[in-house]
């Protein structure tokens, strides 16, 4: 066996580890971020019909997220994450254009 392959060997347990604890802190991220999309979303819907659309695509957001995670559906590979992170950040986008439209109702901005 020549150095290099053995390196490239002991190397190894290092790695899974490396990926393993980046698989667990992915998951620990989505979960929080999905129970975090849910809470805001009962509060949506809480304020009656004008947030109800959005809350409800929340709380659908958050349970298809964890029902994901929780059935290992959703792998948090490249793709898997890339995913989560587009449908949560349209999502927050829509709530923060929501809660603009909310918070300044008939008043404009000044330049």
């Amino acid at each position: 066996m020549s150095a290099r392959t053995t390196r490239r060997s002991s190397l190894r347990p290092i790695l899974r580890l490396c990926h393993e604890v980046n698989q667990s802190l992915a998951e620990l991220g989505t979960s929080a971020c999905a129970l975090g999309i849910a809470a805001c979303s009962l509060a949506l819907l809480s304020r009656g019909p004008r947030g109800r659309g959005l809350g409800l695509a929340g709380l659908a957001l958050a349970f298809l997220a964890l029902l994901g995670l929780s059935t290992e559906l959703l792998v948090l590979h490249l793709h898997g994450m890339g995913a989560v992170v587009l449908a949560q950040a349209l999502w927050l986008l829509a709530l923060a254009f929501s809660l603009r439209k909310l918070s300044c109702p008939g008043s404009s901005r000044a330049a």
